[in-house]
């Protein structure tokens, strides 16, 4: 397939069990996208992940990949509202799950423009 359309504000994030980069979303000449793309450094592959029930649309999101999974947190939505959303997207199960939480749960506030790490 063909590389992501240009972009910035984009989160990535690098899968070394199946040696992928992820990148989502970000501000594209039309607006913030939900695209994902993953792309595998060994073979150049770029794939367009299309699933159903992406995350909404977002620009300065951060991202990590823990133990093959890509995990994302808030960025700024369409309306330029900071979001505080955690969504989690599954190779494996080319599906992603909102992991926010319920009513009652506690969560970071809102933000955007940070950034996510793993500690071993």
């Amino acid at each position: 397939e063909s590389l992501p359309s240009a972009r910035f504000a984009h989160a990535t994030a690098y899968d070394s069990v199946r040696d992928f980069i992820f990148v989502f979303g970000g501000q594209t000449l039309t607006g913030p996208s939900n695209e994902l793309f993953a792309i595998q450094i060994s073979s150049n592959l770029v794939l367009n992940l299309a699933i159903p029930n992406a995350p909404a649309k977002r620009s300065s999101s951060g991202a990590v990949s823990l133990n093959g999974k890509f995990y994302l947190f808030g960025g700024l939505g369409s309306d330029n509202a900071p979001l505080g959303d955690l969504c989690v997207f599954d190779p494996e199960r080319l599906a992603w799950e909102d992991l926010s939480p319920v009513a009652g749960g506690q969560a970071p506030t809102p933000r955007y423009g940070h950034g996510m790490t793993t500690a071993p």
